[in-house]
């Protein structure tokens, strides 16, 4: 059985942000350091992508329990927002979009389909810098977005 498809078929593509659409695993890397050695916590390479995967609250824990320091729950929360404003200021700096992304993107983005990003962080105002500096570098509309 032969399938046809039309180009009505796909409505929308829905990426996901961090990791897809930009590489910013080495930005939080940074952020995370300045944050955590400012605290006198060393904090290697090795150990951040030991971490991978862990939301932002395990991953602060884990840095406190390899220091075999505790850390309240205040302190945690202080640590945290310190990393996002700190990511935020960097990709501000400089979005590391992925290769090729903006290209398919545009190719996508054809009248009948909405490109659409999808994202792990916590922050509407996190997702949105990133993701608006990326819609207006692929040239689609950012009013389209929906969150």
């Amino acid at each position: 059985m032969e399938l046809k498809f039309s180009q009505q078929m796909i409505h929308a593509i829905f990426f996901d942000f961090n990791g897809v659409i930009i590489d910013d695993e080495r930005i939080h890397l940074k952020a995370y350091r300045e944050v955590l050695n400012g605290e006198g916590l060393d904090f290697s390479d090795k150990d951040y992508f030991a971490c991978l995967g862990m939301d932002d609250i395990a991953f602060v824990q884990a840095a406190y329990a390899r220091a075999r320091k505790t850390v309240t729950e205040e302190k945690r929360r202080e640590l945290i927002d310190r990393e996002h404003t700190l990511h935020r200021q960097l990709i501000s700096e400089d979005l590391p979009v992925s290769p090729g992304v903006v290209t398919f993107v545009k190719a996508a983005a054809r009248p009948a389909r909405i490109p659409g990003g999808a994202s792990s962080i916590t922050r509407h105002s996190d997702a949105r810098s990133g993701s608006f500096r990326f819609a207006r570098r692929a040239s689609f509309n950012k009013s389209s977005a929906r969150w």
